[in-house]
């Protein structure tokens, strides 16, 4: 069964970010007549001048956002979240990896392939750079998972980001502060 979206409908559309259908109908410069597109404006856009043109056949790629209960829980569960463990490797066939969890097109696939890549950038030490696909699919699970938590919370892309990141650190530093200074007893 072929999925359906209406004006005003927001949506995810594959690994790009939240998108508005502002229009359903042949775009002018469309050829055939008979095809349907969705005309979608980026909700969280750079320049709102941009505009996608989807071909209604193609309704597979875009998928409505998550509920508030939802992205709550993701927002607030993603520093226990488990990453991906075979996008922690430093092997260079990562890149099919990487671009299956984002072909899954499911949040939390891209929430564990975000968590993976930005724990991976952490361990990389200073001597040592991310690799350049490490660095392009952090970007792309960046803003996705940001744009869609952003949308449906009420909050921008960036305190989304900033929310996400802080909630590992605060969650290392609670692990770091149980541990007992080294040579003293848990006792004393």
């Amino acid at each position: 069964m072929e999925k359906t979206f209406g004006t005003g409908d927001v949506v995810v559309y594959k690994a790009s970010g939240v998108f508005r259908i502002v229009e359903t109908g042949t775009p002018d410069f469309v050829w055939e007549r008979r095809q349907l597109y969705y005309t979608l404006k980026e909700v969280h856009a750079r320049n709102p001048r941009d505009t996608l043109y989807v071909p209604i056949s193609s309704a597979a790629l875009m998928r409505p956002v998550v509920g508030k209960k939802q992205a709550e829980a993701y927002l607030n569960g993603f520093a226990l979240l488990e990453p991906d463990p075979e996008s922690t490797s430093r092997t260079a066939g990562v890149t099919g990896r990487y671009q299956a969890m984002l072909d899954a097109f499911e949040l939390l696939q891209t929430l564990r392939l975000l968590k993976a890549l930005y724990l991976k950038a952490r361990l990389t030490g200073r001597n040592q750079k991310l690799m350049e696909v490490d660095i392009q699919y952090l970007n792309i699970a960046e803003k996705v998972v940001c744009d869609e938590l952003a949308y449906v919370l009420g909050m921008t892309p960036q305190a989304v980001q900033e929310e996400l990141y802080l909630s590992v650190h605060r969650k290392e530093a609670k692990v770091y502060a149980d541990q007992p200074f080294p040579g003293e007893s848990e006792g004393v």
